[in-house]
């Protein structure tokens, strides 16, 4: 059967990429070497071909049509691997086969940006798991309609419990694994968080084969004084908030500080409810993934945050108040200018060359080695997610003050500044 063809018959486009693996085939009665096109899942029996044969390389269905079609032919015995523009050669299985990303994304209060956050990482995600933890505006209205116009949005629960790295996200791994398998990859990720080069791109492009987990680098845009000025002059007001974030904050500083962020699946890891990332989660990317981070987006918004997370920060039973410092927001507008760096939407970001994520040369050596053969027997000595746990919940007292205090305080704001 003509390879085209049969990627008709299944409604496999021409410019899809496809993974070529080799066949024995016999050709009027002698033997040859044909191409299999597997397409994204890695499905060689599709086309008609076997699963298990080797990959030989990455390339679009117009040159593995044309390919077949000389071997159909008899002009050509044998297939060399081809580098193409823009397609990665295979170094293994698991990079030739479609890579599906799943977000686990924690919300509160972020009415304000959630709808463009989840339409930026629809442009890249396979899955986003939404959990909000107790909004008391529209986040969670908004992520239902974005929801119901996309499957890939999958709403966990609304919920008013503490946030916490370990309890809430390593719930939120327990449930969106089911929908995982090996080789895939997920990200932590939050509403205010866009991601300057896409995880999928980062990937292909910015990790090694043998590297699983990649640290974040942070690029932190702030409220500048100049900013704050325009609000009270009128000049910008709560309706530029249709407009993008990036268009509306330029002013940034590069974050030192990083922490693990994407990580690729593996069906025996454990993440139990004690820690804030799987145990031996993968072997570290020297590269970082560059992230926008928004969290000072206008000055009501920041007033609402800070009240928000000074009444968290003062609970006792909150675990996790160490993430929830609070500031007057006063205090976190900035100067326009030096220190502060410009960024103009389109163009690239500086990127420092942070090396503090890494450990030293020998024990990377060792942890090389590690996550190369021993990482599945390790798996089977780590404890996994509890079923009986759960994040802690807010008492009913804190929230009737989160309601008391941040219930309409977008008009009392507005008119203290005149």
């Amino acid at each position: 059967m003509s390879l085209a063809l049969a990627a008709d018959g299944i409604g496999l486009p021409r410019s899809a990429t496809v993974c070529v693996c080799v066949v024995t085939k016999r050709f009027m009665g002698t033997d040859g070497t044909g191409l299999v096109a597997c397409g994204l899942e890695g499905d060689a029996t599709m086309l008609g071909g076997t699963k298990g044969n080797p990959v030989v390389d990455l390339c679009s269905l117009d040159v593995a049509c044309a390919r077949w079609d000389l071997l159909e032919a008899g002009v050509a015995k044998k297939i060399h691997p081809v580098e193409e523009p823009g397609l990665r050669r295979s170094e293994d299985l698991a990079s030739a086969r479609a890579m599906r990303f799943h977000v686990l994304l924690a919300v509160r209060d972020e009415a304000d940006i959630v709808d463009q956050c989840l339409r930026n990482q629809l442009t890249w995600a396979d899955a986003i798991h939404v959990f909000d933890t107790g909004s008391l505006d529209e986040t969670w209205e908004i992520v239902l309609q974005v929801a119901s116009e996309d499957k890939r949005i999958i709403p966990l629960a609304k919920d008013s419990v503490f946030f916490s790295e370990k309890r809430l996200r390593g719930w939120m791994f327990h449930r969106a694994r089911r929908r995982m398998r090996d080789g895939d990859w997920f990200l932590r990720a939050d509403a205010d968080e866009f991601h300057h080069i896409s995880p999928r791109e980062f990937v292909r492009t910015r990790m090694r084969p043998h590297e699983t987990v990649a640290y974040h680098q942070y690029y932190d845009f702030h409220l500048t004084v100049p900013e704050v000025q325009d609000w009270e002059q009128g000049r910008e007001t709560l309706a530029d908030r249709g407009r993008s974030i990036e268009e509306r904050r330029r002013w940034f500083t590069v974050g030192p500080y990083s922490e693990p962020r994407l990580c690729r699946y593996r069906a025996t890891m454990q993440w139990p409810e004690t820690v804030s990332f799987p145990y031996n989660a993968g072997y570290l990317a020297v590269k970082r993934l560059p992230i926008r981070h928004y969290p000072h987006r206008d000055p009501v918004q920041l007033d609402r945050r800070c009240r928000l997370r000074a009444l968290m920060m003062n609970e006792p039973e909150n675990a996790c108040n160490r993430h929830w410092n609070q500031a007057n927001w006063n205090s976190l507008i900035r100067p326009s200018g030096t220190p502060l760096q410009y960024w103009k939407p389109g163009t690239e970001l500086p990127e420092p060359q942070f090396t503090n994520h890494l450990a030293p040369w020998p024990r990377r050596v060792a942890q090389r080695a590690l996550h190369a053969w021993l990482l599945a027997l390790m798996d089977r000595f780590r404890t996994g997610y509890s079923m009986a746990a759960y994040p802690r919940c807010i008492p009913v007292d804190l929230k009737n003050r989160l309601a008391a205090e941040l219930s309409g305080n977008t008009g009392v704001w507005q008119a203290s500044f005149g």
